[in-house]
């Protein structure tokens, strides 16, 4: 836990070092107000970006290889992944994400460029218990700048309110992705006490 300097001078002294710190994030969907958003969505779909979900694209094998595709190339963008992939192919991330049980059609939500039919931004959320929880949200880099993590993270906050009806959605992210941490303070998250991940290095 980051609020035990005890356990981490225990590391250290070790030889441990600090690979990674997450923060866990908490919203109350009570109190956030999507109504400033709608403007945004609009202009985007102005602008011929298309919002909708893999529940709504069929959740088609095809569908699911552009869902890996953006996951795969968004998580790598994640500031202190240092090329590290999550899957390690998309048979992989079938597996472990498609044909799990908290795997949601409708809570994976995906922005298309209409003019190139490229997946250019995604939401995934789903339901564990008495709460939701935000997996990822990503945005091509090419497309980055628009508002468009914005946009697409307020409809699955809207999916988890009006679809999984729940109050409470959890997140979480490590500390060197500031972009994403500014939008959800933005949003009206909370920071919690987080975790550090420490490694050591065996020659």
């Amino acid at each position: 836990m980051d609020t035990s300097s005890e356990c981490r001078m225990f590391a250290e002294q070790r030889g441990f070092s600090e690979r990674w710190h997450f923060i866990p994030m908490r919203l109350n969907l009570g109190t956030f107000d999507d109504k400033p958003y709608d403007d945004i969505i609009a202009k985007l779909e102005g602008e011929g970006f298309r919002f909708t979900s893999m529940e709504e694209l069929g959740n088609t094998e095809e569908a699911q290889h552009h869902l890996y595709t953006l996951n795969d190339e968004t998580n790598l963008d994640v500031p202190g992944r240092n090329g590290e992939r999550t899957w390690s192919s998309f048979d992989d991330f079938q597996k472990r994400v498609c044909q799990t049980d908290w795997y949601k059609p409708g809570g994976q939500k995906i922005v298309i460029d209409t003019a190139t039919g490229d997946w250019v931004a995604m939401s995934a959320i789903s339901r564990f218990q008495n709460h939701a929880y935000n997996l990822h949200t990503g945005v091509d880099r090419r497309y980055r700048g628009r508002k468009l993590a914005q946009a697409v993270k307020v409809t699955a906050l809207r999916y988890a309110k009006d679809k999984l009806k729940v109050n409470i959605v959890h997140t979480d992210h490590n500390t060197m992705n500031q972009p994403i941490i500014a939008i959800d303070r933005k949003f009206g998250y909370v920071e919690m006490p987080g975790t550090f991940v420490m490694k050591k290095v065996l020659e």
